[in-house]
């Protein structure tokens, strides 16, 4: 059956799709070592070039991370959502204007996500309500303070738009803690 299903799919996507399967069922673990491009190559009867090319569609889906001389490694399982996992930008509102440059940031972050497919929402975390400038890049909703924790439940990975609020700062250590995707953006030193 493996053959017949390798002969109908482009041999990257069907590298893809092997790698994906074994880091999802668990046989691969984040922090595990993928052997080298020539080895998987050789055992998967598949062109080096065509490995080569799955393993960078995998690291810019965020599953592995490849180092020069070091060899590639497993750092997180497919998302609970597909194979992408489902990222939220959170971004606190205060009710004051965003300046412009933090609303070009913000904007750009969300038009990146959607460019590159991901299932992604925006989280604003605040005690007012939300101008219509601030729905458009991925319809974004307000959340109440307190209650940040239990609204990125749902996500696999989440994007901090700075940490300006001690919640956002407790929640991104807690992910971090978890060894949960987070990442910091525009984090400027008070």
């Amino acid at each position: 059956m493996e053959r017949t299903e390798k002969q109908h799919q482009r041999p990257v996507e069907w590298v893809r799709r092997k790698l994906t399967e074994q880091i999802a069922s668990g046989r691969l673990q984040p922090g595990d070592m993928l052997p080298g491009e020539r080895v998987l190559a050789a055992t998967m009867n598949i062109g080096r070039g065509s490995v080569r090319l799955a393993l960078a569609e995998l690291e810019a889906q965020g599953l592995l991370r490849r180092r020069p001389r070091r060899g590639t490694q497993v750092v997180a399982k497919p998302g609970a959502h597909g194979t992408l996992p489902k990222i939220v930008l959170v971004n606190a509102y205060t009710g004051a204007l965003f300046a412009a440059e933090r609303l070009a940031l913000h904007l750009g972050i969300a038009d990146r996500l959607k460019a590159r497919g991901y299932t992604a929402a925006e989280l604003f975390v605040g005690d007012q309500a939300l101008p219509d400038s601030l729905r458009g890049g991925l319809g974004g909703a307000l959340v109440r303070p307190g209650q940040l924790a239990a609204a990125l439940a749902n996500y696999d990975a989440v994007l901090f738009h700075e940490l300006v609020t001690p919640e956002s700062r407790e929640v991104a250590l807690a992910w971090e803690r978890e060894h949960r995707p987070a990442v910091v953006a525009d984090l400027e030193p008070e």
